[in-house]
């Protein structure tokens, strides 16, 4: 009985190999080797299958544009490099044509570099990321839609560093401004304009409170340190 058992079982599971080598290749039948001519006099080699980019390919434009890495049906998926004509390139994750997932794309702009290192959605920085501006500026947090937005960090390469909140690439909400002396401002932020009670934390350790847009010795203190 026994042994009719395990004859039984070592039969089901060929017949499962089988049908996994089947399947296997009849997805692989059709993929192979090609090169498509596509409008605009853009160019695709690689795998192919069903007339369409499938698998790894490389497309090339007229202007120099240049993408390395995998296809699905025709579109960008999975990873891959594309390199712009100036030199800046995108390496990372993509989906249906856009950069979707983990990706690091480094740009220039008037002849300076910038970097930025974080999640996609759609084509747009979505998430948490870490951009290096052209500048020398640099911004760590949360990102949406292609610009700041939410909990971030912006250093300046005068030294000085505001933590807090963020919406539509300004400051909005509450947030802490340092300066290189150590010095700080706490308060909240409406477009990248302070509003209501602030606090000014001195480097002596001394602690004054004020409203923006009122004379006063905190004032004049602040936009003396700002404009020195």
């Amino acid at each position: 009985m026994q042994q009719s058992t395990r004859k039984i079982i070592a039969m089901f599971l060929s017949v499962i190999v089988a049908i996994v080598v089947l399947i296997t290749f009849t997805e692989n039948v059709h993929a192979e080797e090609g090169v498509l001519n596509l409008p605009n006099g853009i160019k695709y080699t690689g795998e192919v299958k069903d007339g369409k980019a499938n698998g790894q390919g490389t497309e090339t434009w007229p202007c120099g544009m240049k993408y390395v890495g995998q296809w699905k049906d025709g579109k960008l998926n999975g990873q891959g490099t594309e390199i712009s004509p100036d030199g800046g390139q995108y390496a990372g994750q993509w989906k249906d044509g856009k950069k979707d997932g983990q990706g690091t794309e480094s740009f220039f702009l008037f002849g300076k570099s910038g970097k930025y290192t974080g999640t996609w959605k759609d084509g747009k920085k979505n998430g948490q990321g870490i951009e290096i501006e052209p500048d020398g500026g640099q911004y760590a947090g949360q990102w949406k839609d292609g610009k700041k937005d939410g909990q971030g960090t912006y250093t300046w390469t005068s030294g000085e560093t505001y933590v807090g909140q963020w919406k539509n690439n300004k400051k909005n909400g509450q947030g802490t401004l340092t300066q290189p002396d150590g010095s700080k401002y706490v308060g909240v932020w409406r477009d990248d304009k302070k509003i209501g009670q602030e606090t000014l934390t001195q480097r002596d350790g001394r602690v004054e409170h004020g409203i923006p847009g009122r004379i006063s010795k905190f004032t004049k203190w602040f936009f003396t340190m700002m404009f020195l």
